[in-house]
C-alpha cells in the first residue's frame, strides 16, 4: 500500500502470508479472532490511519495486490463494479476517488468518467508507458470479463465515505509479478505513471 501527497509517499506492508490475515476485509473476516492476527490488523490500520492523518490537502492511496485473471493486465479498482463499467452509467459519489471527481467535475458525472476511463485517469497513463490496463482509454471496462473493482481497504480509506484522499486498488497480473524484482523498466513505468496521474490532478 502506497499513500501519496507530495514526493516522499507514505508506505505500508502487510508481511504476513494471506492465509494467516487477509487485511483488505473487515476485522472478523480478516482475522477469524484469532488474537494475533487481531494485533497484527490493528497495526496495519493504525499505520494506514496515521499515514492518512500526516497528509494535509488532497492526496490519494493505492492498495496494491495480485490475481491471475484472464486476460492478463493490471485491474484498477474504483469501487465500480464491472457491469457498471461495461455500461458506463456511475456516479461520483459512488466512487473511492470521490474528492478528485468532486473537485474537478463537481458532481458531473459525465465529467468524472475522464478520471475513470478518460484521459486523466491512472490507467491513462499506464497505458501510455505501454503497459494494460482496466478501466483505461485503451481497455475502459471489463467487457464481462473477472475484474476486481475494490474491497475493504479503499471502500474505507478512500474519499468514498468522506474526507479528501482518494484510494485505487491496483491488482497486477500474474505475468508481470513474476518479472517485477528483475525488470527495473516495467517498475519505473509504473512509477511514471502514477506521477503523471498525481501530477495532472493533484498538482
Amino acid at each position: 500500500m502506497c499513500i501519496v501527497a507530495g514526493f516522499r509517499p507514505h508506505v505500508v506492508y502487510n508481511m504476513l502470508s494471506r492465509r494467516k490475515l487477509d487485511a483488505n476485509r473487515e476485522i472478523n473476516e480478516a482475522t477469524f479472532n484469532v488474537p494475533d492476527a487481531i494485533t497484527a490488523y490493528q497495526n496495519y490500520t493504525n499505520f494506514i490511519k496515521q499515514s492518512r492523518s500526516a497528509i494535509s490537502g488532497p492526496g490519494f492511496l493505492l492498495d496494491i495486490h495480485g490475481q491471475t485473471h484472464k486476460p492478463a493486465r493490471t485491474e484498477l479498482g474504483y469501487v465500480i463494479s464491472g457491469r457498471k463499467l461495461d455500461i458506463g452509467i456511475y456516479s461520483v459519489t459512488g466512487s473511492s476517488i470521490r474528492s478528485l471527481g468532486q473537485i474537478w467535475c463537481g458532481n458531473d458525472n459525465a465529467c468524472f468518467k475522464d478520471f475513470v476511463q478518460g484521459n486523466r485517469s491512472l490507467g491513462h497513463f499506464m497505458n501510455e508507458e505501454g503497459l494494460d490496463a482496466v478501466p483505461s482509454t485503451q481497455d475502459p471496462s471489463p467487457n464481462g470479463e473477472s475484474y476486481f473493482s475494490g474491497g475493504y481497504t479503499v471502500k474505507t480509506y478512500g474519499s468514498l465515505v468522506g474526507g479528501d484522499i482518494d484510494a485505487i486498488q491496483m491488482e497486477f497480473d500474474a505475468a508481470f509479478r513474476q518479472g517485477w524484482k528483475t525488470n527495473e523498466a516495467a517498475q519505473e513505468k509504473v512509477a511514471r505513471a502514477i506521477l503523471s496521474f498525481r501530477d495532472l490532478n493533484y498538482a
